[in-house]
């Protein structure tokens, strides 16, 4: 999905669930049911409404489709992304940061000479980290912390340690 399409990826429908049309959602928002809150969208922009059913304990929702339950149609979902418009997310607050601001973000050393950018944003559990891919081609993954990056301006992120 291109940045300019104004779309913000917030979550996928990983399958479906029980016997009434229920489905897995893993959400990208913090907290996790904050995605319900949001106007969801298909990659056409088609909308989705979901409604929770409740919480499974590795964190993943188990939604139903407002207006729907039928299996088959759940089955048929297994791998959307859901989105939602950029404008439609609120201000973030300081150090908090969208994903989709970081990615392609330049990344300058300490000089302020621009050294890569950032290619992707992850989470494996144990925190966010950031894909460098520097002017070498060389890619490198670093924690998302102030001790790597301890400032953070709306057109580059300063990476202070290398290894």
């Amino acid at each position: 999905m291109k940045e300019e399409d104004g779309l913000i990826l917030v979550g996928v429908i990983s399958a479906a669930h029980g016997i009434k049309g229920d489905v897995l959602v893993k959400s990208f928002t913090d907290p996790k049911e904050n995605i319900l809150s949001i106007n969801i969208l298909d990659k056409t922009r088609v909308p989705i409404k979901l409604k929770k059913v409740r919480v499974n304990t590795n964190g993943t929702l188990v939604c139903r489709f407002i207006g729907s339950n039928d299996r088959n149609a759940a089955e048929a979902l297994s791998g959307t992304k859901l989105f939602c418009l950029r404008d439609h997310l609120p201000a973030t607050q300081q150090d908090e940061y969208y994903i989709s601001d970081l990615k392609k973000l330049s990344v300058v050393n300490e000089n302020g000479e621009k050294i890569g950018i950032i290619i992707d944003v992850a989470n494996f559990g144990a925190g966010d980290i950031i894909e460098i891919r520097f002017n070498n081609d060389l890619e490198e993954m670093f924690p998302f912390t102030k001790e790597f990056f301890p400032e953070i301006g709306k057109d580059y992120i300063v990476l202070s340690k290398t290894s």
